[in-house]
């Protein structure tokens, strides 16, 4: 089965890396997810953070996302194969990877997704 055959978070949420960890923390808590993209002053993606990443600081205040977000962006194609999502994930550390599709963001892919889906088998 491929990555664009789940049901991927397709409403995609971001932050720019200029802002403060309280603005995706805040953005988080309101939209119910545990991940924003993270874009460049061209609105380009340049990486993830999580709501575990917020858990590295104590008291986020006035921190820029720049300085917790994970990068670079890890991607997979919504072509490929969930085995080769869960390779990333295992490899890389992550719970969440950017989907791309035509050179874009489509989707963000969780390791909840996965795991949903395996278990409605």
């Amino acid at each position: 089965m491929r990555v664009g055959d789940l049901p991927l978070h397709a409403v995609i949420r971001y932050v720019k890396a200029s802002d403060s960890l309280e603005t995706a923390r805040q953005q988080m808590l309101n939209a119910k997810i545990s991940s924003l993209l993270v874009v460049d002053t061209s609105a380009a993606p340049v990486g993830l953070i999580t709501s575990r990443d917020l858990l590295k600081v104590n008291g986020s205040g006035n921190i820029a996302v720049e300085q917790l977000t994970t990068q670079p962006l890890v991607t997979i194609s919504e072509d490929a194969e969930i085995r080769q999502a869960c390779r990333l994930m295992l490899d890389h550390q992550l719970h969440h990877l950017a989907v791309v599709g035509d050179d874009e963001v489509v989707g963000i892919l969780s390791s909840l997704d996965i795991v949903a889906h395996y278990l409605s088998l």
